[in-house]
């Protein structure tokens, strides 16, 4: 008979606190307006929460509704859908029944603007669907 394992929680590499210039402080040139471009489409969708992993930055409302990762060459932008989308440059990389995630390869500040509706859409989605699974526990 097989021993049962502990599952360990999970604790990372190491304990400290990340912020946005530890992700993105070493884009240069047109990766660095691309990202700022993107950032602040997002804070000017409304009120939200930004912050950084080790190898991401979130943009959150009552859960994260798209983050990015930078690459070498480009920007990887993944967002939450409602259902799966269709479009130049765009790959549905998961699927559960309420949530598709979507990512984009971001290489120039002008690509934002593509993406602009699409990020529209998961930010709203990300407070709808909270606001429903509050009401299903009531």
């Amino acid at each position: 008979m097989a021993k049962p394992t502990r599952r360990r929680p999970f604790k990372p590499l190491d304990d400290r606190e990340y912020e946005e210039r530890d992700v993105v402080g070493a884009l240069k040139g047109e990766l660095r307006e691309a990202w700022r471009t993107l950032k602040r489409l997002a804070r000017g969708l409304g009120p939200q929460r930004t912050y950084a992993s080790n190898r991401s930055v979130m943009f959150a409302r009552a859960y994260v509704y798209a983050f990015v990762r930078p690459r070498k060459s480009f920007l990887e932008v993944c967002f939450f859908a409602d259902r799966p989308l269709r479009g130049a440059g765009l790959k549905v990389r998961a699927r559960s029944p309420r949530k598709h995630a979507h990512t984009f390869k971001l290489e120039r500040a002008d690509q934002v603007a593509a993406l602009e509706p699409r990020l529209a859409k998961a930010y709203l989605l990300a407070r709808t669907q909270k606001k429903s699974a509050e009401e299903i526990a009531d």
